[in-house]
């Protein structure tokens, strides 16, 4: 059990790893679309067709597919200045209600998610006036964004446990 447990886990940082680079190719893919499209209305008076409506809808899916990563990583934004002169136990306490209460907010924009993202699908919901581009990928990717968002949010609470747990042996 502990080899399968330990296989899903390696997999599942794999696949959030993977997710934040996908983004960060979108981003490289957005940053030279622009370059060309400012070199095209600039010098040859015709810019590319449809530029605001796949930066519009790409960059959802930039936001979504890195989220879980740096939360991974441990990279999110967070205030320090008080939280560095408490103990251990109440920074503890303080990272599990962050995580707990981001796990609620992504469980509940998850399950929000799935209804624009399936009535997408259903009517192959467009977008877009020089460029029609599809909105229903978009849709699933911020539906399992931020399903996997609140995956990790779940991973950390776990661990915060874990750490209070520990903490409370060590102290009797």
């Amino acid at each position: 059990m502990k080899k399968v447990i330990a296989i899903v886990q390696k997999s599942y940082v794999i696949m959030v790893s993977y997710l934040s680079n996908f983004s960060f190719a979108l981003i490289f893919f957005i940053a030279i679309w622009m370059c060309v499209d400012v070199v095209a209305r600039g010098f040859f008076n015709h810019p590319i067709a449809g530029t605001p409506e796949l930066v519009k809808s790409l960059l959802p899916a930039i936001v979504f597919l890195s989220f879980a990563y740096t939360l991974q990583q441990k990279r999110h934004v967070k205030v320090e200045i008080i939280i560095n002169f408490l103990p251990e136990l109440a920074k503890t306490l303080i990272d599990f209600l962050r995580h707990f209460l981001g796990f609620l907010i992504f469980c509940v924009i998850t399950i929000a998610s799935w209804g624009p993202a399936w009535s997408g699908w259903l009517t192959k919901e467009y977008e877009g006036v020089q460029l029609e581009v599809p909105v229903y990928p978009v849709r699933f990717i911020i539906f399992f964004g931020a399903g996997i968002f609140a995956v990790q949010y779940f991973i950390e609470m776990v661990k915060n446990i874990r750490a209070i747990l520990k903490n409370r042996k060590v102290a009797n």
